[in-house]
């Protein structure tokens, strides 16, 4: 809240200014709008291979510790995390990048996480 009432009071502040400081004021926040895109877009590349990168390792480890458990065991995994993503698994790595690439990023690290310390006790138990 605070930030979008400092952003309205200096727009009310530029309001009251009249001729060139107006168009100045009005032509310096484009220039900082701009410049703030340009930084957020030379920023967003490294970062999604960065991201594309960590989905497919997670997904490799996260296939590899179901591959580890033995049936009925890893059926009954690949049908815990089925229910949890809601989505049907067939290939595993494949689908489980897929999975992963759906979650909300805010949610993806928290469910790779939880789902890895599952999986671990299953190998734990039901290893072969």
């Amino acid at each position: 809240m605070k930030k979008e009432s400092d952003a309205r009071a200096l727009v009310d502040r530029i309001d009251t200014l009249r001729g060139p400081y107006h168009r100045n004021a009005i032509q310096w926040m484009d220039d900082c709008a701009k410049n703030l895109v340009d930084r957020i877009a030379a920023l967003r590349e490294p970062y999604r291979g960065h991201a594309i990168e960590w989905i497919e390792d997670c997904a490799k480890e996260l296939a590899e510790r179901i591959d580890a458990i033995r049936e009925p065991y890893r059926r009954h995994a690949i049908e815990w995390i089925e229910d949890c993503a809601q989505v049907s698994i067939s290939d595993l790595s494949h689908d489980l990048q897929h999975t992963l690439r759906k979650i909300p990023a805010v949610r993806r690290e928290a469910f790779y996480f939880k789902t890895k310390k599952v999986l671990d006790g299953a190998v734990l138990h039901f290893g072969r």
